[in-house]
């Protein structure tokens, strides 16, 4: 009788770890998840941030471009508008061509 009494409670003991290794799985298991989640957004905020960076340098590389651009028309413009108002020779406005083109 005394040996059954013994053997049901290790036999509740052990169903008592069972459950609370059990239940401590699940929690890593959880607290694993969670981490994986949090380390993916962290990846995807870094990968965010590396496209802004790339389209602001792109955003820069074409501001400049343009406005390269637009000094060398203004500059052809001006060119021309010496050369109808009589202010540079065709020599000096060949020779300028020459260094634009």
């Amino acid at each position: 009788d005394y040996l059954n009494k013994a053997r049901l409670e290790l036999s509740a003991e052990r169903q008592k770890l069972r459950q609370l290794l059990a239940s401590r799985r699940a929690a890593n298991a959880l607290n694993s998840m969670a981490d994986y989640s949090k380390e993916s957004r962290k990846d995807q905020l870094v990968e965010l941030e590396a496209k802004v960076e790339a389209m602001k340098k792109k955003l820069v590389e074409e501001e400049a471009r343009r406005d390269a651009e637009r000094r060398s028309m203004l500059q052809l413009e001006l060119e021309a508008v010496r050369y109808s108002a009589g202010f540079v020779t065709d020599r000096e406005v060949a020779a300028d061509l020459e260094r634009l083109t």
